[in-house]
């Protein structure tokens, strides 16, 4: 069961990661933050009963601290995320993808920027999670969620949020890979606050 829940999230970051990067390499007209919603809205409807298609090493270590996902498969996941990243990067290269690797060039506000746009992914998928969004609709808010994060994120970043799409577009920045952890746990426990505080009115 493990096997199939990695091999799921290895299958999902890597479509979603490659997507990207052919978005981005190839100067693609369709808006890339709308073309990474509607790829992880997809896999949430195809494998998100499966593993929960985080396809994001970011929301695997904030659903991680919130005890929604086990210790032995979220390092699993990870690795997988992370291997798919490269995969599709060095895939998209072949293809003849214009990628030179992002670079925050050590700006602080990109970091800020990458965690605000993970902190609004992971705060829709919060919501799925703790069951505030109907099934039928997990795919719409996840994928929303990210359209939006990203979309806010690109004003000063590349808006990868997620450091398996910041591998795969050839980066090893520390900002673009660290950033989007930090936005992910805030997201992840502001929703498990303000939920918490209302269930105690």
């Amino acid at each position: 069961m493990v096997l199939r829940k990695v091999a799921a999230e290895f299958i999902g970051a890597f479509i979603l990661a490659f997507a990207v990067a052919l978005s981005v390499g190839f100067n693609m007209s369709f808006p890339t933050p709308v073309l990474a919603g509607i790829t992880l809205g997809l896999f949430v409807y195809t494998v998100g009963g499966l593993s929960g298609a985080h396809l994001n090493p970011a929301v695997t270590v904030a659903l991680l601290t919130a005890r929604k996902v086990k210790a032995n498969e979220a390092g699993l996941y990870i690795v997988a995320q992370l291997l798919a990243g490269w995969i599709a990067f060095m895939l998209a290269k072949q293809a003849g993808a214009e990628l030179t690797g992002l670079s925050s060039g050590g700006n602080v506000v990109v970091g800020l920027f990458e965690a605000l746009g993970t902190f609004i992914l992971a705060f829709g998928i919060a919501s799925v999670v703790h069951s505030q969004t109907p099934a039928a609709a997990a795919g719409l808010v996840i994928g929303g969620s990210l359209t939006l994060g990203a979309f806010m994120a690109s004003a000063v970043s590349a808006g990868a949020v997620n450091p398996a799409v910041a591998v795969g577009l050839g980066s090893v920045d520390p900002i673009y890979l660290l950033s989007p952890v930090v936005g992910a746990i805030a997201g992840v426990w502001t929703f498990e606050v303000l939920w918490n505080a209302k269930g105690r009115r």
